[in-house]
């Protein structure tokens, strides 16, 4: 019985090290990514074109981000953690200033455009569902497709 009782305490050590650095890695990415990111640019005084090429940018910095609304406390799932892991896209949360919607929308649908181009269909399902403009996205897509 001790020795169960010291192999859970040590693998709940563990977990909370993994848990523990993956934290560090979300907060290192928050301060030296998105701060420098074209997504933390974005602003309602520029044009729908504007955004495009912002994203555009981030492609090509090989640090595309999209956009969520991420309220007055925002969240992170470990889901989200696997999907930017295995697609090399970031969440970008930004709880106060939020672009227009039109902004928001142009920049992530230049995100997701290409995204689409190059991991085609599988990487829709992993997509997190509070990216702003998914659903008019996915609209848009379907139209396209049939």
């Amino acid at each position: 019985m001790k020795y169960l009782i010291v192999a859970l305490v040590l693998f709940c050590v563990s977990v909370v090290e993994v848990i523990g650095q993956e934290e560090i890695r979300i907060t290192a990415l928050s301060d030296s990514v998105i701060a420098n990111s074209w997504a933390a640019r974005l602003t309602d005084q520029m044009e729908a074109d504007s955004a495009k090429q912002f994203a555009m940018r981030d492609i090509e910095n090989q640090t595309p981000f999209l956009l969520i609304d991420g309220g007055a406390s925002p969240t992170f799932t470990f889901d989200q953690l696997y999907f930017e892991r295995q697609y090399k896209i970031y969440y970008y949360r930004n709880s106060c200033l939020f672009p227009e919607p039109k902004i928001a929308m142009a920049y992530n649908f230049t995100i997701l455009d290409h995204s689409y181009e190059r991991y085609g269909e599988s990487f829709i399902d992993r997509i997190s569902e509070d990216v702003f403009g998914l659903e008019e996205w996915k609209d848009l897509k379907g139209e396209k497709r049939e």
